[in-house]
C-alpha cells in the first residue's frame, strides 16, 4: 500500500473511467435538453418510480447524472482529488467500493428522508464518501505527516462543503450518507489495525443504515 502512495499518479484508471463516464452521461443528457424529466428518464433518484415502480437501480444510476456544468465541474473535480490521493493507496477494485458504498448510502439517505417529489442527482455522495476516507487516512498511515496534513484539509472541505449543502437545492442529507457510507466503507478496506470484531461491526452499521433508510422511504 505504501509504496503505491510514493507513484500516486500512476494508479488512477478507476477515477479517469467514472469522470469519463460522468462526462458523457452530462453531454447526453445536455443533447436531450437537460430538464427534470429528462434527468427522471436517465436515472435521476425520484422517490415514487422507486417506492411504487421498485426502480431500485436509480440509487446506483443518479450518481451519474448532474444537473449543469457548474454541478458536473465541481464533482468530477473534487473526484479527481480525492482519486488521486485513494486509488493508489486502496488500488481500483477497493477504490471503487469506497466510492459506490458512498454514493449508494447517500442515495439511500435521500431516498428515505426528503418528500415525495424530490429529484435528487449527482455523484456528490459518492465524493463526500471519498473525502471521508481521506480524513480516516490517518488510521492506516498513523504517522505519516502527508496524510495527516491532507486529512486535515479534507476535513476542513467536508465541514464548508456541508455548510453550503444547507442551501436550498442542495441535497443534505445524500452528502451526509455518503461521509457516511464511504466512511464506514474506507475504514473496513484500509486498515488492518483495527480488530475484525470491528470490521463486522462498521459493516452492521452500514447495513442497518441502509435498511433502515430504505424502509423509512416506503412508509
Amino acid at each position: 500500500m505504501f509504496n503505491r502512495f510514493k507513484n500516486i499518479s500512476t494508479y488512477m484508471q478507476a477515477t479517469i473511467v467514472l469522470i469519463l463516464i460522468n462526462c458523457i452521461v452530462f453531454l447526453v443528457t445536455l443533447s436531450k435538453g437537460a430538464t427534470v424529466d429528462v434527468f427522471i428518464q436517465y436515472g435521476a433518484m425520484y422517490k415514487p418510480l422507486v417506492q411504487f415502480k421498485y426502480e431500485f437501480w436509480r440509487f446506483f444510476t443518479a450518481m451519474f447524472l448532474h444537473a449543469d456544468a457548474m454541478h458536473l465541474t465541481m464533482n468530477v473535480y473534487s473526484l479527481y482529488l480525492a482519486g488521486k490521493i485513494l486509488e493508489p493507496i486502496f488500488g481500483t477494485y477497493r477504490f471503487l467500493l469506497i466510492y459506490f458504498a458512498g454514493g449508494l448510502l447517500g442515495n439511500l439517505f435521500s431516498y428515505g428522508l426528503h418528500g415525495i417529489s424530490t429529484v435528487s442527482l449527482g455523484a456528490s455522495s459518492a465524493v463526500f464518501g471519498l473525502f471521508s476516507t481521506i480524513v480516516l487516512l490517518t488510521k492506516v498511515f498513523p504517522h505519516h505527516k502527508g496524510i495527516y496534513i491532507q486529512s486535515q484539509q479534507f476535513f476542513v472541505v467536508i465541514c464548508i462543503n456541508l455548510i453550503y449543502s444547507l442551501s436550498p437545492g442542495i441535497d443534505l442529507w445524500s452528502h451526509v450518507g455518503g461521509l457516511i457510507g464511504g466512511g464506514l466503507a474506507g475504514y473496513c478496506l484500509g486498515s488492518w489495525q483495527i480488530k475484525p470484531q470491528q470490521k463486522v461491526i462498521s459493516i452492521v452499521i452500514y447495513i442497518g443504515l441502509l435498511l433502515s433508510m430504505f424502509f423509512i422511504g416506503f412508509n
